[in-house]
């Protein structure tokens, strides 16, 4: 009787062990430097950023097959889904900014300045908010689905309770001009803005401005 509990264990060990195993490999381009990736469970999609050819590879979930490839920006790092609006978010590490894909279509939706280096994503799906991590920028950039913009950056320097956006008569030397949607904008006219820019070779977090002209 022990004998044959013995044999039992061993068996069910061993088909366990065996359960396990190399499926198949998904082989892509020498250059794409594959660093992470996401699972959309609405289209039974895995999506991989490829930081040396600065795109996202989408591959069918049911096949393992490449289906698309969908552009990002320099560097692309790091991916997030977002399960209530169907949107994948990946990290552009070189041009400090995160790309918006439709999980649908595969379309890239709008491009959204961030922090100098983003790393890393986490969604908040009470509130249905991107949090990206820019590690050079020591923040952490807050952004809102629903306008697809940028919300709010956080870092270790304390804010003001009550403090509004700055009032410029025009763009700062060496800053960098963001709309609502995170676009850059070339020529700032009145409005307002997100700007970016460095002082001294050290990057300044994200902030709002109002442009009067």
């Amino acid at each position: 009787m022990k004998y044959a509990s013995v044999l039992l264990a061993i068996t069910c060990l061993l088909s366990a062990v065996k359960a396990q195993w190399l499926e198949t490999t998904i082989q892509l381009p020498d250059s794409s430097e594959p660093i992470a990736l996401c699972y959309n469970p609405l289209d039974n999609k895995v999506y991989c950023v490829n930081y040396g050819s600065d795109d996202v590879t989408v591959i069918d979930g049911a096949t393992n097959q490449v289906i698309a490839t969908s552009s990002a920006g320099d560097g692309p790092y790091a991916l997030c889904y977002n399960p209530l609006d169907n949107k994948v978010y990946c990290a552009n590490y070189g041009s400090g900014d995160v790309t918006v894909i439709d999980g649908a279509s595969n379309q890239v939706l709008t491009t959204i300045g961030v922090g100098v280096e983003p790393v890393a994503f986490c969604h908040n799906p009470q509130q249905n908010r991107i949090y990206v991590a820019n590690y050079w920028s020591s923040s952490i950039s807050v952004l809102r689905d629903s306008a697809g913009g940028i919300e709010e950056v956080a870092n270790g320097e304390r804010r003001m309770a009550n403090s509004g956006p700055s009032v410029l008569r025009s763009l700062p030397p060496g800053a960098v001009a963001f709309d609502a949607m995170g676009r850059r904008v070339a020529s700032a006219k009145a409005g307002i803005y997100f700007l970016r820019s460095t002082a001294g070779g050290k990057p300044l977090m994200t902030r709002k401005a109002i442009i009067q002209k």
